[in-house]
């Protein structure tokens, strides 16, 4: 018994000084890799992210219609899902290059340095940018990775952020006035307001 009680413990010792082993060397691996690796899965949830914003625009689409007869409920219903084209290029345009166009790289997706310029106001010192000036149409940054998932993770902010006056004013407007609005809101408004918002923040100083 005594024996059998030995060989199980010999057994369970060995096991462990082998996870140990095994752990250890993985761990000097990622280690030794460790910037592409965590840039990589930095992306890979950026983009997951994003995903997921994205699908919030289904659970509006079918609670604004809910809300409304049922002879405008396709109207309303087209307003959520014709959000996104529309919305993706006004903020393609200049949306994001006056929202993201004085960042220089994005160091937790990607080291790699990128074309970067703004308008920016000095104040005791300090530089705080207030509107980009670079990345009109994505032309200077469509080979880099990480812009193209800031990109998209911006995106799908913005056009949930678009989708409230859907609701706020379903039944009370034409689809062609909420044409306009949507370039508006992608080209101008939501990309002005979250520059400022991002270099009182210090965003720009830290990216």
């Amino acid at each position: 018994m005594r024996s059998r009680q030995s060989r199980l413990t010999c057994a369970a010792v060995t096991f462990t000084a082998l996870l140990l082993l095994v752990g250890g060397v993985a761990r000097a691996q990622t280690a030794a890799s460790s910037p592409p690796l965590e840039q990589s899965l930095n992306l890979a949830w950026v983009l997951v992210a994003g995903f997921l914003v994205m699908f919030m625009q289904l659970g509006f689409a079918m609670l604004e219609t809910g809300f409304t007869r049922s002879k405008n409920a396709t109207n309303t219903m087209a307003m959520n899902l014709v959000i996104y084209p529309i919305g993706i290029v006004g903020f393609w345009l200049t949306g994001y290059a006056f929202m993201m166009g004085g960042v220089p790289r994005w160091p937790s997706v990607g080291a790699t340095a990128i074309a970067h310029r703004e308008l920016s106001l000095t104040m005791g010192g300090h530089s705080y940018g207030i509107l980009g000036l670079s990345k009109f149409a994505l032309l200077s940054v469509s080979h880099d990775p990480g812009s193209l998932a800031m990109f998209l993770f911006s995106l799908v902010f913005m056009d949930t952020a678009a989708t409230i006056p859907t609701g706020a004013m379903a039944e009370r407007w034409k689809f062609n006035a909420f044409f306009v609005y949507a370039l508006f809101m992608s080209m101008f408004l939501y990309p002005s307001t979250e520059t400022g918002s991002g270099a009182v923040a210090g965003f720009h100083n830290s990216a």
